[in-house]
This record gives C-alpha cells, structure tokens and sequence, in this order.
C-alpha cells in the first residue's frame, strides 16, 4: 500500500517520460513515473533544496548565456526562496 501523494514534475506535460515526488517527514522521496514500484530515490530536505537552487540557478545562467548575456551574478536566481515555492515539494524552510 503506497501512503505517499506522489506529484509529477509540472515540466512534465501529459509525457509519461518523467519523474515524481513525494514529501515525507523527514526526506523527499523521487521516481521513475513508468515503475511506480521500482527503486527510490531519497534525499533529505536540505539537499533537496540545494538540489532545487542548483538547478534553477543553472537554468537561469544557460538562459542568459542563450540570450547573449555573458555576466553571471552570483546569489541571483531563488535565493532566499523556498523549495516549496520553487517546486511545490511542501518543505518550508527557506535556501
């Protein structure tokens, strides 16, 4: 019997190429959408929100690379956000 709520990625679309979530009290849990019983992946919620920030910071530099601006600031993108915000993962403390 499966107690989590399992989200997926709202980048995902109607694909069923894609991974989920699932909040846990003391970790997030991740996987696989095509094997919903397959192996998981944990992390607990602060590397999962260093996880989230990277991944957003990187976005926004490879964005800005595309556009042609070639300064990167650091401490932009979602610092000082939470990963809940970020990707509705229900944590709360904040990055």
């Amino acid at each position: 019997m499966n107690i989590h709520q399992w989200r997926k990625s709202t980048y995902s679309g109607d694909s069923s190429n894609c991974v989920e979530i699932a909040t846990a009290p003391a970790k997030i849990l991740v996987r696989d959408s095509k094997t919903p019983t397959g192996s998981l992946l944990t992390f607990a919620h602060i590397v999962w929100q260093e996880f989230v920030c990277h991944t957003v910071e990187s976005r926004a530099t490879e964005q800005r690379h595309r556009a042609g601006d070639k300064v990167v600031r650091a401490g932009s993108g979602s610092r000082g956000r939470t990963s809940s915000e970020l990707f509705g993962t229900g944590t709360t403390a904040g990055v």
